[in-house]
């Protein structure tokens, strides 16, 4: 039987009854949250780049500061070990307390020889950096290809387990990355069918479950030297009509006079920019710029 819209118009009389508006979710970035009205909102979010250019460290970065201000956090992992995860996040913090001197890499901290002979300081600013990610972590799950095979239902039903049939609120997922994430029906061999099959249940997953959904793809190498755009993402097929938000992590000036990718790669930091390609509700092209210290 039909809904009558003027059924759902009586929440409205009531500002304080909070059911016609959407909580959002800060990320902790300001620029970010400025531009999407504070923060995320339910749906399915991709974010895309080229390799090497953050876009996991940036997804982590906003999963930790929903961890830390009590808002649950499932990643999804099906590239990065959870260590490896783990080192990007004590990295981050080792910058934040000790800056280009005393920071070190998640490279350096998996590094043996590295870690063996950092001296007091060092070692005491690694040491605040991990009971840092230990605090910041108290709301932040992990599952990984060890532990399943996690195509978009599996997730979801993981999701319903864990959190919706123990009366939880649905956490935030971070997906890394898109283009490996298994495909549904096996006798599917069209790899963009798969990727735009695996996007559909995922943005119903955000949808039903109302809690948004990061998931990182990787984008065409044809793309690598131009803007960003819809047509950039790696199997692209239906990803522009799935996402409710297409973001694109690019070299800040990419395409422009004089730019040169290999002194971009090497500046520190990098300097990108976080494009709204397409969001239902933002400001579409709007730039965010950010400083990537690698």
């Amino acid at each position: 039987m039909p809904k009558l819209l003027s059924d759902r118009l009586s929440s409205f009389h009531h500002r304080d009854e909070g059911q016609w508006y959407t909580p959002h979710i800060p990320t902790g970035i300001e620029d970010f949250d400025k531009a999407f009205n504070g923060g995320l909102t339910p749906g399915l979010i991709i974010l895309g780049a080229l390799s090497s250019l953050g876009k996991t460290t940036l997804a982590m970065q906003i999963g930790s500061h929903i961890s830390s201000i009590g808002k649950d956090c499932l990643i999804v992992s099906l590239e990065m070990t959870d260590l490896q995860l783990i080192s990007k996040s004590i990295s981050r913090q080792s910058f934040i307390l000790g800056g280009e001197q005393y920071g070190k890499s998640a490279l350096d901290l998996r590094t043996e020889e590295i870690v063996n002979h950092m001296d007091q300081i060092e070692w005491k600013i690694i040491q605040s950096a991990i009971k840092k990610v230990e605090e910041e972590s108290t709301h932040m799950y992990y599952i990984g290809k060890e532990d399943g095979v996690w195509t978009p239902h599996a997730i979801w039903d993981y999701i319903k387990k864990e959190w919706i049939e123990k009366g939880k609120p649905s956490p935030v997922v971070i997906i890394d990355y898109l283009q490996i994430i298994p495909s549904e029906d096996i006798s599917i061999t069209d790899s963009t069918l798969s990727i735009s099959k695996n996007c559909k249940i995922l943005q119903d997953m955000a949808k039903f479950l109302h809690m948004p959904v990061i998931v990182i793809s990787s984008i065409n190498r044809g793309s690598y030297y131009t803007p960003i755009d819809m047509s950039s993402f790696k199997g692209s097929g239906d990803i522009e009509y799935c996402a409710d938000t297409l973001l694109g992590l690019q070299y800040q000036n990419l395409g422009g006079k004089g730019f040169n990718l290999n002194t971009a790669k090497q500046a520190v930091p990098r300097k990108v920019e976080l494009i709204i390609i397409k969001d239902r509700e933002s400001e579409t092209g709007r730039s965010i710029h950010l400083n990537y210290y690698s």
